[in-house]
Order: C-alpha cells, then structure tokens, then sequence
C-alpha cells in the first residue's frame, strides 16, 4: 500500500454495519460492514460497500438511501455533528461497528475503505 493512499484515509474513522430489521441485536458481530465514514482535516468522507442494495432487505432499503441523502447534505451544512453521530448510532439498521483515530493503522478497515465507494 503507498503512502498517498494511505494519507488519503488518514484521521479519525467510524465503521457501520447492516442489521436487518428483522434479525436481533445479538447477531451485530455477524452483520455485514455496509459504510466507513472518515474525517480528516475538517473533511468528512462517506465511503459505502459497492452493491449494497443486495445485502440490505428490501424493507430497508428505501430508509437507507434516505439516509444516505440526509448523509450528503449533512456533509456541508454540519460535517463534524455528523461525524459524532455516526460514530455513536446504536438504534436502527445502521449501528457503529466501531470508531477509531487512525484508519490508516487499521489495515482491515483501509482495506474496506479502498473497495468502497464514495456517496
């Protein structure tokens, strides 16, 4: 891995992961990771698995795209409000799997970050 792209997800990260509505909250470790959000100098970066639409139940998947609408808006108008709270969701289809300071330390998460796709 290169050091530009590595500088590229440097800074803080938060990893959200799919729970179904239907399933229970005891499966999140098995949840599929649907997003990464970073933050790196005033910037924030909403990153989402390619194809998600084919994880997500059909139930959820027009929540999540009105989310992911209010994610981008969100971006210009508060970036660092929105960072907090996606670094803390613990209600919903859309959970923190977990958030951290340095992404590019996190190789399985950077990883993911690489194969995502920019909303």
């Amino acid at each position: 891995m290169n050091n530009q792209v590595k500088s590229v997800f440097a800074g803080r990260f938060c990893v959200l992961q799919y729970i179904a509505s239907e399933n229970d909250q005891d499966r999140a470790d098995s949840s599929p990771i649907i997003a990464l959000v970073t933050s790196h100098d005033g910037e924030i970066g909403i990153r989402v698995r390619p194809e998600w639409e084919k994880i997500v139940l059909p139930t959820d998947r027009n929540y999540l795209e009105a989310l992911y609408r209010d994610f981008r808006m969100r971006i210009k108008s508060d970036p660092d409000g929105l960072f907090r709270q996606l670094s803390d969701l613990s209600v919903g289809p859309l959970v923190t799997r977990e958030a951290g300071s340095d992404l590019a330390a996190n190789l399985p998460y950077l990883r993911l970050a690489e194969q995502f796709q920019e909303i």
